[in-house]
């Protein structure tokens, strides 16, 4: 079992949705970097269903912030791994 796995696991017996969070939050950072995009496009919405629970506590808030921090970086990453080859034509002296 990966660490990851084992985080999101102990995280549900915690019953602690801020540790729930921070968990997926780790997941989606520890996966290849071929399958990071897909795991980091589920950040959005992880946040938006902890939103109302972040100002219960200081690592509610942090935890809420790096999850809303994520989109910027999955939409960069979604770009990066499906933007098509771009070719140049040669230059043409004259």
């Amino acid at each position: 079992m990966g660490g990851g796995r084992a985080r999101q696991e102990a995280a549900a017996l915690l019953g602690d949705p801020v540790w729930e969070a921070a968990a997926a939050y780790e997941m989606a950072h520890s996966r290849s970097s071929t399958n990071k995009p897909r795991a980091l496009m589920t950040m959005p919405k992880t946040a938006d269903k902890f939103e109302p629970l972040s100002g219960q506590s200081r690592m509610a808030s942090e935890v809420y912030g790096m999850l809303a921090n994520c989109q910027p970086h999955w939409r960069a990453l979604s770009r990066a791994t499906t933007r098509e080859p771009t070719t140049t034509a040669p230059r043409r002296h004259g």
